[in-house]
């Protein structure tokens, strides 16, 4: 009965594993290249982080990002967003584990998406748009704004529709 259980566990955590599993973001620096590689997603970091925003991908922010992120959600971004300590502990190693390296630097890690050198290059032409546009409505740290499927983790041009500009052209 036990063993049936446990292959009843494991069939169980690989279909949701399974249902979790998106497209978009690849190996290269962010969205730069087209990609249909798998990001698995980790259930209680979508659930918990998801909660109040989309459960960004851990490829948008290098490992030392995250780790300074985790380590003070007493103060996340004005907010206290404290989790018990052993789901913190988890999603820190999960989000570890699924980041880019860091690069060797002396500088303080940013934690913040848009602040990224690969972010403000990417969005460049778009903040002069949005400074012709609707201030209000278009939030670079709101991702699924403009990219509709960035909880999907797919941030393809695409897919881009900026309120009040419309559809991305190059």
């Amino acid at each position: 009965m036990q063993k049936t259980a446990q292959t009843l566990l494991a069939l169980t955590f690989l279909a949701s594993t399974a249902l979790i599993v998106s497209t978009g973001i690849t190996e290269e620096e962010h969205g730069t290249k087209k990609s249909t590689r798998p990001i698995p997603y980790d259930p209680e970091y979508v659930k918990e982080c998801g909660a109040c925003h989309i459960a960004y991908p851990p490829k948008l922010l290098p490992t030392a990002s995250w780790e300074k992120l985790m380590s003070d959600l007493t103060n996340h971004f004005g907010e206290n967003a404290e989790l018990d300590s052993a789901i913190q502990t988890r999603l820190t190693t999960y989000l570890q584990k699924s980041s880019k390296p860091s690069k060797s630097t002396k500088q303080e890690p940013l934690v913040r998406i848009s602040e990224q050198r690969w972010f403000t290059k990417d969005h460049k032409e778009i903040k002069t748009k949005i400074a012709k546009s609707d201030k209000e409505t278009i939030k670079l740290s709101s991702c699924n704004t403009c990219h509709p499927n960035a909880a999907r983790g797919s941030f393809e041009e695409d897919e881009i529709n900026i309120p009040g500009i419309g559809r991305w052209e190059d």
